[in-house]
C-alpha cells in the first residue's frame, strides 16, 4: 500500500496539486474536488462499483439521448480510433442499467449506430433533432439527458461540463446536481452553464440537460473514454446527480447565481 501511495503522490505532483478546493460556492453548498486528472491519479481511479438503489427514482421515466449516430459520427479522437457516437451510446447504456436498477424507466432515443432523420434527403440534421426533441418531450417523460463528447483545436482542454436552457427552470437544478456529481466522481472543477443556442435545450418542456462528458481532443482523456471502466464511471456520476435531483434533499442555487464558466485546462 505504501508503494501505491508513493506512486499516487508522484503522479499528483506532476498534476501540480493534490487537492483543489474548486471555489465553487453555490448557495449554501460547496464542491470539493480533486484537481487531479484521471490519467494522473492512476490507481486511485479504480473500477466503479454498482450504485446503491435510490428509491426516489422508482417509477420515473428518464430519456437518454446519445448524440449523433449513423452518417453523423460526431467528434473523433486519437486519429479516428474513438468516435463520439459509439462512445456516448455505451455511456447511455451503462446509465440505463443504473437507472433501471433503481426502479426507474430509461428510454434511449437510439439503440444503435443510426440517426433519427428517417427516409429522404436533405436537412437530415434538422429532422434528426426534431425527432429527438419529440421523444425527450413526450408527456410521460420526467426528465431528459443528452450525452455528447467535445473536441476543440487545443489538446489542453479536458473534463465534463453540463449545459441547461432557460426553461423549464428545474433544468438548472438538475444541471447543478449532475455537475456536482461529475466533479466528485471525475475531478472536474467546473460549473454548469446556461446555453440558449442549443436546440434540444431551447425547446425542452421537461427538465433537460446536455452533457459534454469529456474531450476527444485531449489524448489522455480520449484513451480513458475508450475504456468501459471510464464509461461506467461517467454513467455512475450522471446517475448519482440525477438521483440527488430526484431526492430533492439538497437546495439548488438560483440560476442567476451560477456564473458562466470557461473550459478547464490542466
Amino acid at each position: 500500500m505504501g508503494v501505491r501511495r508513493e506512486r499516487f503522490a508522484a503522479r499528483t505532483e506532476r498534476a501540480r496539486a493534490l487537492v483543489f478546493l474548486a471555489g465553487i460556492v453555490l448557495g449554501t453548498a460547496a464542491i470539493l474536488v480533486l484537481r487531479v486528472a484521471p490519467w494522473e491519479a492512476g490507481w486511485w481511479f479504480a473500477p466503479t462499483s454498482t450504485p446503491s438503489s435510490r428509491g426516489s427514482l422508482a417509477g420515473k421515466l428518464v430519456v437518454l439521448d446519445p448524440g449523433h449516430g449513423g452518417i453523423d459520427g460526431g467528434a473523433i479522437g486519437l486519429g479516428g480510433e474513438i468516435v463520439e457516437d459509439d462512445t456516448v451510446l455505451a455511456i447511455a447504456r451503462y446509465l440505463r442499467d443504473y437507472l433501471q436498477g433503481a426502479g426507474a424507466y430509461a428510454r434511449l432515443t437510439r439503440e444503435g449506430d443510426y440517426d433519427l432523420a428517417g427516409e429522404g434527403r436533405g436537412r437530415r440534421k434538422e429532422r434528426d433533432m426534431r425527432v429527438r426533441a419529440q421523444i425527450m418531450n413526450a408527456p410521460d417523460v420526467d426528465l431528459a439527458v443528452s450525452i455528447h463528447l467535445n473536441s476543440v483545436l487545443s489538446p489542453k482542454w479536458w473534463g465534463a461540463q453540463v449545459f441547461y436552457g432557460e426553461d423549464p427552470p428545474e433544468s438548472a437544478c438538475l444541471a447543478w446536481h449532475v455537475q456536482r456529481a461529475l466533479a466528485e466522481h471525475l475531478g472536474t472543477p467546473r460549473l454548469p452553464k446556461k446555453r440558449d443556442d442549443l436546440y434540444l435545450l431551447r425547446v425542452a418542456r421537461v427538465p433537460t440537460i446536455l452533457i459534454e462528458a469529456g474531450f476527444l481532443s485531449h489524448p489522455e482523456e480520449a484513451r480513458l473514454l475508450l475504456t468501459p471502466i471510464h464509461q461506467r464511471r461517467i454513467a455512475l456520476a450522471i446517475y448519482d446527480g440525477i438521483a440527488r435531483y430526484a431526492e430533492g434533499n439538497e437546495p439548488c442555487p438560483p440560476p442567476s447565481s451560477v456564473p458562466a464558466q470557461g473550459k478547464f485546462r490542466d
